[in-house]
């Protein structure tokens, strides 16, 4: 009966018991090979880019990678999760961005004979100020819309 491979699962199962791992069918181990690479080479990427090769046996990479990893820590080390709350936090920062209406992109792209793309590259690159100048132009329209 083939195992269900779970990604957390494996990495979780490699640092608390690697016997078990060890134990565990080579396509259950080689599966998840290309993502536990990714994850490993936070930490140590000059290993991680040897085992980048089209011809790898991927069991016994991710074997290696329990036999060397084990032997350090005997739970799951804080650094395999750093990518995973980089993304939540730049998750948040987009969301607190603040919002300038379409319409006032549109006619600052009409005034200035922009491409949508080239203001949203100028926005990225010039930062606050930018966006500031923008807001002001907003409110210009508001103003004007309200008399």
């Amino acid at each position: 009966m083939a195992q269900k491979s779970q990604l957390f699962d494996q990495i979780n199962l490699m640092f608390s018991n690697p016997k078990k791992f060890t134990a565990q069918a080579n396509y259950v181990k080689g599966k998840e090979f290309f993502m536990m690479n990714r994850f490993f080479a936070i930490k140590f990427p000059i290993q991680a880019n040897f085992f980048n090769h089209i011809k790898m046996n991927t069991n016994e990479a991710v074997q290696i990678w329990c036999d060397m990893l084990s032997s350090q820590s005997t739970r799951t080390p804080g650094w395999i999760w750093q990518g995973l709350k980089g993304a939540k936090k730049k998750k948040a920062e987009k969301k607190k961005k603040t919002i300038i209406n379409d319409d006032t992109l549109k006619f600052y792209c009409s005034k200035k004979q922009l491409s949508r793309k080239d203001l949203d590259y100028a926005i990225k690159t010039l930062g606050q100020p930018f966006v500031e100048e923008l807001l002001q132009i907003q409110n210009m329209i508001e103003e004007k819309v309200k008399k």
